[in-house]
């Protein structure tokens, strides 16, 4: 019989990840669990609709070598500053959850100037 397990989530990304405007960029999450955990994507705490929007897609697809893993794959369309922000990767099965996290920035230096008093 099979052995349950809670699940597990990688992100083959470093924890921040500069980006470029106007670029499309594609989030890889890699879940592990048994049963198979449901995926959920997050910014800054809010739930990334699965289906329906003009600045994400969201695509699940198999792990690479047979194994129990599926991929989840968050594409943010056309980079703009609302866009950028901490992402989440979030997978639930009825064992638990596991939730990694993810900060997208812009590599321009601009974004770097601190407000001081």
């Amino acid at each position: 019989n099979e052995f349950i397990c809670p699940p597990t989530v990688s992100l083959p990304h470093p924890h921040q990840q500069t980006v470029l405007p106007d670029e499309d960029v594609l989030l890889h999450c890699q879940v592990a669990g048994n049963p198979i955990p449901t995926v959920a994507w997050m910014k800054d705490g809010n739930a990334i609709p699965q289906v329906g929007s003009d600045l994400y897609s969201i695509r699940q697809k198999s792990g690479e070598d047979d194994s129990i893993a599926i991929i989840s794959v968050l594409t943010i369309k056309n980079m703009s500053r609302p866009s950028l922000g901490l992402y989440s990767c979030v997978a639930k099965n009825m064992e638990g959850m596991e939730e990694k996290e993810l900060q997208i920035t812009y590599e321009e230096s601009e974004e770097i100037f601190v407000e001081s008093d």
